[in-house]
């Protein structure tokens, strides 16, 4: 943006005006041309100089200059460019020669080269004010595009921002009718049409899911009416897929960017993001703006490894943000290597980016149109954003003149509302709570305390006045802390602690009394194999996991009563996974492991629904859900009159289980019915080989072997039947 200074002179009114010769001295200066060898009087101005509006009809209609144009005149005006929403200023004042040469000093400009005369401003002949656009011709249309490219968008104070345009676009622009014109039927649609959210319309209320083996993908309706998952649809693919955050959209990645697939039946293509060789893709919250990332080598002698990171727009395909190593990386300040990540909420106006602990927090609006971030921070650890609200919380790494530091940061507010110093530890992961009631940041400490405690958690209360910090240390010595989980709706968390390959697993609880914070211990499960905790998104229940290394033993626990509902295995699981209701919760094994791939889902209390093997499969994901459009309240008073809904789902129970009943019922009566129809082809064929075995046997016609009598037969013979020799000569 162009300084302040520079900006008042627009800004502000300036009545003071310069004589027409100082002007005219003024340009014969910058055009190295000595007026005193001049004869002014024999020079002629165009017959309409003095209509600024007839002028420009005369130089954009077709002149004869009588005579053959040089190698690089350009008749068509593909080298001259229109810079609209400039200042209106007036003719022969400071204020219209400073314009000039702040126009001609933009980055686009002054690399280019302008013709002698190429900038010409236009006057309104009755005011003597500029019309607020101007001409500048270069060289080259090679310039023009540079310039172009350059200069459109830019703001030039808070007020005027340019928009550039060629000249040669007018004839399009002009000749671009003013009501729109329906294509004919016969064409077909570039774009699908089908209702992206048709699939949360299901009268079932079922989820979709996606599986993924080798190079195919296949979509599936949740269905446990049926013995079998219900398909949908499938994908060729080659390498990534996820879906969006709300489900919207199922990104597909290929050799050549980015394609995203919608809809509940169909999933035809929408739009293709383009970026060759892309490695990783992310979506914003909002599902507006789509990252890719891709390494690759430069051209440089090292042959270093830079990023190349695209940001598009994912309702038009646009990109609004592109950066690079020799370029736009380092001259926007983004380092190579860098990361994405965006605020809570779904509106999608701030996202912080990271790279050699270096922190740069950037809002959307202007960012994607200016290189300008909001705040800058170095030695940044880790950083993470409340998953509802525009506060970043990031932790500062300690140094020799400084302990380690966590700060937190309201974005949109500009300032600093929280900083908590740390001595002698080492900042390690930040935890959440759903609503962003709480954060929690996972300490381990260099140097054991008192207790003899190794490891221990702070909790910010973001709702409370001055953000109070309570810490939880563990009650056993020399326990580590392997995982920390927050219960999506409550104030609970779990928490996984000890050192050896069976940990104690504890639940705690916040409550605020008298002004305090308190921690309140629920319970202590004891010797577990278990590294993960997942919570059901509907809260109280959870499932305490020991994937990998801890052989696939899983528990499903009730936190609100404190009872065991199932302890079972999936062997050698590598992933677990709720579905976004809390109804059902799916374990896999990747093709990561040779044996046992595919997976396991189960009912929130542990009951197994169905099992699905299926070679080189790598991932199994659920498809999101948007937020509820109901309130909390509606929820809260939905669960209090809960019972007025009990006798509706308890005959869709009853219909469940008597469809399972006839599904298995069917599936007894087909293999029976393929055992008879086998046992009957053998039979007819028997019958029709009878009188051959009966031959065979020497006309004996029982095939009871028990019957048979075995009898021996001499050897054969050997006799020489005939012996031709045929002698070949060599020539």
């Amino acid at each position: 943006m162009i300084e302040l200074e520079e900006e008042k002179i627009f800004m502000e009114a300036d009545s003071e005006s310069i004589s027409m010769d100082d002007m005219i001295q003024e340009h014969a200066r910058k055009l190295g041309v000595d007026l005193s060898q001049v004869d002014l009087d024999s020079i002629s101005l165009p017959p309409h100089f003095d209509d600024d509006q007839e002028f420009l009809n005369d130089i954009s209609s077709d002149v004869d200059f009588g005579g053959e144009c040089e190698e690089n005149c350009l008749n068509d005006f593909s080298n001259v460019i229109v810079i609209d929403n400039l200042p209106i200023v007036g003719f022969g004042t400071k204020k219209f020669g400073k314009l000039e040469s702040i126009i001609r000093e933009l980055d686009g400009i002054k690399t280019g080269t302008i013709k002698p005369d190429g900038f010409w401003m236009p006057i309104n002949p009755e005011t003597q004010e500029t019309l607020g656009y101007c001409f500048i011709e270069f060289n080259t249309r090679e310039e023009a595009e540079h310039a172009k490219k350059k200069t459109d968008g830019r703001m030039l104070d808070r007020r005027h921002k340019f928009a550039v345009t060629l000249m040669e676009e007018f004839d399009r622009l002009i000749n671009t009718p003013e009501e729109f014109i329906v294509p004919d039927s016969d064409e077909k649609p570039s774009i699908c049409q089908e209702n992206l959210h048709h699939w949360l319309t299901d009268y079932k209320a079922r989820d979709q899911y996606s599986v993924q083996a080798g190079e195919h993908l296949e979509v599936y309706w949740n269905d446990l009416r049926l013995s079998e998952p219900e398909f949908v649809h499938n994908l060729e693919i080659e390498s990534l897929v996820q879906w969006s955050p709300m489900g919207t959209y199922l990104a597909v990645g290929d050799k050549e960017g980015v394609t995203l697939h919608g809809s509940a039946a169909g999933f035809c293509p929408l739009i293709h993001f383009a970026h060759p060789q892309v490695k990783l893709f992310d979506f914003s919250p909002g599902e507006k703006y789509l990252v890719s990332y891709d390494i690759s080598s430069s051209s440089t002698p090292k042959n270093e490894q830079t990023l190349v990171l695209r940001m598009f727009d994912v309702r038009t395909g646009r990109v609004v943000r592109s950066f690079r190593k020799n370029r736009d990386l380092l001259a926007n300040g983004l380092p190579p290597g860098s990361s994405i990540r965006w605020s809570g909420g779904r509106n999608d106006m701030y996202f912080a980016i990271m790279e050699n602990n270096i922190l740069l927090v950037c809002e959307t609006q202007n960012f994607l149109k200016t290189n300008k971030s909001l705040r800058k921070i170095e030695n940044v650890q880790s950083f993470s954003w409340s998953p509802t609200d525009p506060i970043l919380a990031a932790s500062i790494e300690e140094s020799h003149d400084q302990p380690a530091r966590v700060i937190l940061i309201d974005v949109q507010k500009k300032q600093e509302v929280r900083q908590k110093t740390l001595f002698n530890v080492n900042l390690s992961n930040m935890y959440w709570q759903r609503n962003g009631d709480y954060l929690a940041i996972h300490v381990d400490y260099k140097k054991r305390t008192a207790k003899g405690n190794e490891s221990a958690i702070h909790i910010f209360w973001m709702r409370e006045p001055g953000i109070p910090v309570e810490i939880l240390e563990l009650e056993t010595d020399n326990d580590k802390i392997i995982e920390f989980s927050w219960e999506p709706k409550g104030q609970s968390f779990g928490v996984i602690h000890g050192d050896n390959m069976r940990p104690d697993v504890s639940f705690y609880s916040l409550k605020k009394t008298s002004n305090t914070s308190k921690f309140s211990k629920l319970q202590t499960l004891r010797s577990k194999q278990a590294n993960t905790l997942q919570w059901s998104p509907a809260g109280r229940f959870v499932v305490i996991a020991g994937l990998k290394d801890f052989g696939g033993k899983l528990e499903f626990f009730d936190a609100h009563e404190f009872k065991t509902s199932a302890m079972t295995e999936h062997y050698l699981a590598t992933g677990i996974e709720w579905d976004p209701t809390g109804r059902y919760i799916v374990t896999s094994v990747s093709s990561i492991n040779e044996f046992e791939n595919g997976f396991i889902i189960w009912s929130f209390y542990g009951k197994m629904l169905y099992l699905v093997q299926m070679e080189q499969f790598n991932q199994f994901h659920w498809r999101p859900r948007p937020p509820s459009l109901l309130s909390a309240d509606e929820e809260r008073n939905i669960e209090k009159n809960l019972k007025d809904y009990i006798h509706k789902y308890e005959a869709e129970e009853h219909e469940m289980s008597r469809c399972r009943r006839e599904q298995e019922d069917q599936r007894r009566k087909m293999l029976i019915d393929e055992w008879q129809g086998w046992v009957m082809k053998w039979r007819e064929l028997q019958q029709e080989e009878k009188f051959l075995r009966m031959h065979l046997r020497g006309g004996d016609a029982s095939d009871d072997e028990d019957e048979l009598e075995a009898v021996e037969v001499d050897e054969f013979e050997e006799e020489l039947v005939y012996i031709d020799e045929e002698i070949v000569l060599d020539d």
